[in-house]
């Protein structure tokens, strides 16, 4: 009982004084209507103080800091209204105000809640194998190369590759599929993903900090600090706005006593001026728009990396995308080997050479061979173009035509189509046909996007004429191959003279096209640095979800928006009703707090919407 009380001390005062206020004035206007006017200053000072005490100390502490805050306002309002022997007027300023605060006061425990419950992604202790033990540790000890048995409902503590056994992982805490995915031998698992299934066994590839689970607590942390043009400006429209407010107020009040008014009449209607004008319907509800709209984009697996992120994703008007393990599954197939009578010793070489690479490309290549790898010393990895190494005191290069080209390789009489690796040693040369699926929802993701009327291009590595071929699949009408990362970039510059420009892709090399961006969004499959450099994080391997970050987006912009707007529209109204008709203080008071609750009630209305 003392714990309820305690946590809800705040609500069971205003409660308390709510009842005792309404009780004042039926009894003032009833049996005790001819009671003395100290005994009507007492009861109504006492309800005063029981309901605005925290108000007015509030407002002598943060005077220096900020001399017109909406504290003062509501401090200078009740003290007129006092001053003009409108008592129970004074008691309803405050009383309404902490309303109001109790409001803002639960939009902001919502919001910490919904940080905190992101801890849930990150357990605090792992079973660890120890030969034919199992021991039970913090997840802070756990080192790279441990084994940890995962249970039916555990979480997996952090991200490693599943070592024995087959089950299932929920994966929608950090991807946000609802579906379950199976798991086997050799698949990589990350933090916060929980078994639905048998036990497994997984070997730690990163420590609990630098797992998949801390890296998102991270990220939506830092998105809090970045604050967006119309939440700033919101913060700097309330500094001006409040002291032109008192200024205004004073004018109302005092300007028609030279002209013989009644300074009950207008310092009433200057007080209510006061109370009107108070901005935290727009100071609450405009930041609370946004972290609901980070939230959203958050369960839908999207990370957006502050408020700002999320305005400049509303005005995007070009997409640009990578193509291999953006719009691509990223698991490449060698399809054929020309010469053909020289493949093995082709493949052999590519081999050798590209197991020095983690591109998917040299994954599928080392994977295609089944013989022997040969040593092949000083590997050099040219970015977006390919490899160079020593085999048997003779360089040997594996990769695209541009490398080939640069290093005086004749390629001329060797032809496909699809993604081509050249392979040269001191006799041979040869060609590699890789291919790639496109991903379940690419195609989607591009007509809807075109529908929108947004302009869509690809920017790939690839030759032209796999370019070509793999976008006009898709329905994209604009696309460049063989580009190298700096070509994309400066590509990417040039389509900003349309507008708004959002590039996605997920590799290493797409670091400096991400950094060029207007917007750059990478894919959660990708290359941590890219993360790293990104301003969104795709969770997952799912390209519709720039789409969803496009829809959540635009949502979040037209609540902002319309929140600026209607608690504008609303105050001026109300403003003008005040000067020119006897409004009662206690509406007016009514009327800032109502058009706050509205403001915020329609910030959370995100929050509810189910579909994006």
């Amino acid at each position: 009982m003392k714990k309820f009380i305690a946590e809800k001390f705040d609500l069971l005062k205003v409660i308390t004084v709510g009842m005792l206020f309404i009780a004042a004035i039926i009894l003032f206007h009833t049996a005790l209507s001819s009671a003395n006017v100290w005994v009507k200053f007492g009861t109504f000072f006492v309800l005063y103080l029981a309901a605005g005490y925290e108000t007015i100390i509030g407002a002598f502490k943060e005077f220096r800091e900020e001399p017109f805050n909406e504290e003062f306002l509501m401090l200078v309002a009740s003290i007129g209204a006092f001053a003009l022997s409108e008592f129970a007027e004074a008691v309803a300023i405050m009383l309404f105000f902490a309303v109001g605060e109790l409001f803002e006061d639960y939009a902001e425990e919502k919001s910490e809640k919904a940080i905190e419950d992101l801890y849930g992604m990150i357990s605090d202790v792992a079973t660890v194998v120890i030969g034919n033990e199992l021991k039970s540790v913090d997840v802070k000890d756990i080192n790279v190369g441990d084994v940890l048995l995962v249970r039916s409902g555990e979480k997996c503590a952090v991200d490693g590759v599943v070592t024995e056994g087959e089950s299932f992982v929920d994966t929608s805490m950090i991807t946000g599929e609802s579906v379950p995915k199976r798991i086997c031998v050799g698949d990589k698992v990350r933090s916060g993903f929980v078994v639905s299934g048998a036990p497994v066994k997984i070997r730690a590839e990163k420590r609990a900090e630098d797992s998949s689970a801390a890296k998102i607590i991270e990220l939506i942390k830092d998105a809090e600090e970045k604050k967006a043009k119309s939440e700033k400006f919101i913060t700097k429209f309330a500094k001006v706005y409040t002291p032109v407010v008192i200024a205004l107020a004073l004018i109302v009040a005092f300007l028609p006593l030279a002209f013989g008014g009644s300074i009950f009449v207008w310092g009433a209607r200057g007080i209510n001026l006061l109370i009107i004008s108070c901005p935290c319907a727009l100071v609450v509800s405009v930041p609370i728009a946004f972290f609901a709209g980070v939230g959203k984009a958050f369960e839908n697996g999207v990370i957006v990396k502050g408020s700002s992120v999320m305005e400049r994703a509303s005005r995007v008007k070009t997409y640009a995308f990578d193509k291999t393990g953006t719009l691509t599954k990223g698991e490449f197939k060698v399809l054929g080997v020309y010469p053909e009578d020289k493949r093995e010793d082709l493949l052999q070489i590519a081999a050798s050479v590209e197991r020095y690479s983690s591109h998917p490309i040299a994954s599928a290549i080392v994977s295609a061979y089944r013989g022997e790898i040969v040593a092949v010393d000083n590997v050099e990895e040219i970015a977006g173009n390919g490899l160079i190494g020593v085999l048997n005191g003779e360089k040997v290069c594996v990769g695209n035509k541009r490398l080939m080209d640069a290093q005086g390789v004749d390629t001329k009489d060797l032809i496909g189509e699809g993604t081509l690796v050249y392979v040269f040693s001191k006799d041979l040369v040869g060609l590699i046909v890789i291919g790639d699926e496109s991903k379940e929802n690419s195609r989607d993701l591009i007509k809807e996007l075109k529908a929108e009327k947004k302009r869509v291009v690809m920017l790939t590595g690839d030759n032209a004429a796999s370019a070509g071929s793999f976008a006009r699949s898709l329905g994209i009408d604009e696309y460049k191959g063989a580009m190298l990362p700096e070509d994309k970039a400066k590509a990417i510059t040039e389509y900003k003279t349309d507008g708004l420009v959002c590039f996605v892709g997920d590799g290493i090399n797409d670091s400096p096209v991400l950094a060029a961006a207007d917007l750059s969004v990478a894919m959660g499959s990708g290359s941590d640095i890219a993360a790293e450099c990104a301003d969104v994080v795709i969770c997952g391997d799912d390209p519709y979800k720039v789409r969803k970050l496009n829809k959540i987006s635009r949502s979040t912009m037209r609540v902002v928006y319309g929140n600026i707007v209607c608690s504008i529209a609303a105050k001026l109204a109300i403003f003008a009703c005040s000067v020119f008709l006897p409004v009662p203080m206690w509406a007016a008071v009514f009327a800032d707090v109502g058009v706050m609750i509205l403001a915020t009630l329609n910030s959370f209305r995100l929050s509810l919407k189910k579909n994006f």
